[in-house]
């Protein structure tokens, strides 16, 4: 399924109640991300950026992302069979992108080793990147560090239309709002060393501070080059601390409260103040 594809369902799921069951750590399945960092962030959030500054790091390895490993379970969370599993791998665009081969006829197990197994090649610490059904990730990534990218929604929202995934800001919020309730569903279960809460508006206004509280938390020095070397190594440019809170000019006052109105508990929660309330 491509981004794209996913945000065309997003309405029937933004209307579903209740997230499917969160597996229990006591899950059989066996922890294949053993000394793994995962970066959990809605699409549209600043995870590229984060990637790229986290890859700066000589002891981690961000590769791309990887949300091929959640989209390909079935609905219930349960591992597809064999050709199941090949079938939905051959169509999905971010998998594809990763130049990853897999034998059909492998199973899940497979394909996560063979996912993990490049990014742990010269002993540094793999940095998986999802952007939803983190619930469905848990079990395999039951002792792996999670941080938490969260970035305003109404930013979120307006950067969803500029893609041309929506067509207006009250769908464009509708994927944060997933990804959200489902990073809260794991938080509930992850130990409190497990995960850490970045915000977006701190990384590009702060970014030092914020990655020093990043490799403290990872047990890691922290290294300067984080700060530059995403600028040498892709297209991103400098840090542009504007770039946060866009919404302020970009939204118009009707349609800024009736997303406020939608996202108004979400908001909240997440730390961000109402301005049509």
């Amino acid at each position: 399924m491509n981004d794209l594809n996913h945000h065309l369902k997003l309405d029937a799921l933004s209307r579903t109640t209740e997230l499917r069951p969160v597996p229990t750590l006591h899950d059989e399945r066996r922890d294949a991300g053993r000394d793994t960092v995962v970066l959990a962030g809605a699409l549209r959030s600043g995870t590229t950026l984060f990637r790229l500054m986290l890859g700066g790091h000589s002891a981690l390895n961000p590769r791309d992302e990887h949300d091929y490993l959640s989209d390909v379970l079935n609905a219930d969370g349960s591992e597809p069979e064999p050709d199941v599993l090949a079938e939905r791998l051959k169509t999905h665009r971010v998998f594809q992108s990763h130049n990853i081969f897999v034998e059909r006829g492998s199973r899940y197990a497979d394909l996560l080793e063979r996912t993990l197994s490049p990014l742990r090649n010269n002993g540094g610490m793999p940095v998986i990147s999802l952007h939803r059904n983190f619930e469905a990730m848990l079990p395999y990534f039951a002792n792996a560090k999670f941080i938490h990218l969260l970035r305003d929604p109404r930013d979120v929202a307006n950067s969803s239309v500029d893609m041309g995934w929506n067509g207006n800001v009250y769908r464009g919020v509708d994927h944060w709002i997933e990804t959200e309730r489902s990073w809260a569903a794991v938080a509930k279960i992850l130990r409190p060393e497990q995960m850490l809460t970045i915000k977006y508006e701190d990384l590009v206004e702060d970014p030092e501070t914020t990655l020093r509280a990043i490799t403290d938390f990872l047990g890691l020095d922290f290294e300067p080059q984080m700060l530059t070397s995403y600028t040498k190594t892709s297209t991103y440019k400098p840090i542009d601390p504007s770039r946060s809170g866009r919404w302020r000019q970009l939204i118009s006052r009707n349609d800024l409260a009736r997303l406020e109105g939608k996202i108004e508990q979400q908001l909240g929660e997440a730390g961000y103040e109402p301005v049509t309330a």
